[in-house]
């Protein structure tokens, strides 16, 4: 009876002995340096027209029709609801077409880096994360989760992060979402899945990926245009203004009759079709 007595107690202390201890938290985010917040936030109107929406770099999975889905908006405004992850290569790469889109809406705040895992295929893809910002729009509304990141101290899995809300576990249910990313542009358009392969990323850095793009304005056009992450990341954000624009109503329309955009309009509404 007493060695009965000793297990029992033996197997609640180890069952016990973590209670009121906090998961490890996550590394802090380094904030991204303004240049490179320019370089992506700050795209010439003339590349993105130049550019348009093809990429003879890579192959872009333009955004797809939600069908028989009631608006996504809270207070009036449309909302592009991002979900990913810190992780993955692929969210990394869609990341960088996604800020450059919305800032042609509005503002962000609070970029910070991050590094997708160098175990994950894409590996090690430079990028930014979504868990600090704040976005500023008359236009739209910014909803992020980043669900889960590469830190983890035991090794085991990746360390969680955020959760979606009621709301969002609904829509992630509703387009069968089983992976990451998925960016939803107001139930108008979404994104389930990569929209390229971001493979090309891998060993660049954020300020060469970043010069990249504010250099297509001032590097000859037919030499800019076979480059390849400059035109994929700024076809995709045209695609990505475009699916904005369809659940603002076209607005700004300094933004959404521009030539570019109209372009990926025309190319999602025969998609859609």
């Amino acid at each position: 009876m007493v060695l009965v007595v000793v297990v029992v107690l033996l197997a609640v202390k180890a069952g016990t002995g973590n209670l009121g201890m906090s998961p490890p938290a996550p590394p802090s985010i380094t904030p991204a340096s303004p240049q490179i917040v320019s370089d992506v936030t700050g795209i010439p109107a003339a590349v993105y027209n130049e550019v348009g929406a093809t990429s003879p770099a890579e192959v872009i999975a333009p955004p797809t029709a939600a069908v028989h889905q009631a608006p996504l908006v809270h207070d009036g405004k449309a909302v592009v609801f991002f979900y990913g992850a810190e992780f993955c290569g692929y969210c990394a790469g869609e990341r960088w077409a996604l800020v450059a889109a919305l800032a042609r809406f509005g503002t962000f705040a609070g970029l910070g880096y991050v590094r997708s895992s160098s175990t994950q295929s894409p590996a090690g893809i430079e990028s930014f994360t979504f868990r600090t910002v704040a976005f500023r729009s008359r236009y739209v509304t910014l909803e992020a989760i980043e669900r889960r990141t590469d830190y983890n101290p035991t090794g085991a899995e990746f360390t969680s992060l955020e959760k979606p809300d009621a709301q969002q576990g609904r829509l992630l249910t509703a387009f069968h979402v089983t992976g990451y990313p998925f960016i939803d542009f107001g139930n108008r358009y979404v994104a389930n899945g990569p929209s390229y392969s971001p493979t090309f990323l891998s060993g660049l850095t954020w300020g060469q990926i970043g010069s990249s793009l504010s250099a297509l304005d001032t590097t000859p056009r037919q030499a800019a245009s076979q480059q390849p992450v400059a035109q994929t990341i700024v076809a995709l954000a045209n695609y990505y203004t475009a699916a904005i624009c369809a659940s603002t109503a076209d607005h700004p329309g300094s933004v959404c009759e521009s030539r570019a955009v109209a372009e990926a309009t025309h190319a999602l509404s025969g998609a859609a079709r």
